[in-house]
């Protein structure tokens, strides 16, 4: 079988399954589907916000359901 992953994983374009992906690029990951969680950190720059928007949107409706914690003020 495939060797055990270890305990965190930086990467770009191959998913990996795991509980948490942590997205810190522009657009929705290849192979969300083999995540439990999808975390992204987005700030007030309206661009990026509006970006982070459509791809809440795509999120939610791949099945990971919606929840956002703001923070700061």
């Amino acid at each position: 079988g495939a060797p055990p992953l270890p305990p965190v994983l930086i990467g770009a374009g191959q998913a990996y399954p795991a509980d948490i992906l942590v997205n810190l690029g522009s657009s929705v990951p290849e192979g969300i589907e083999n995540y439990g969680r999808v975390i992204e950190c987005i700030d007030a720059d309206p661009s990026r916000r509006d970006a982070g928007r459509r791809r809440f949107v795509v999120y939610r409706d791949r099945g990971f359901p919606p929840d956002t914690l703001k923070i700061g003020s």
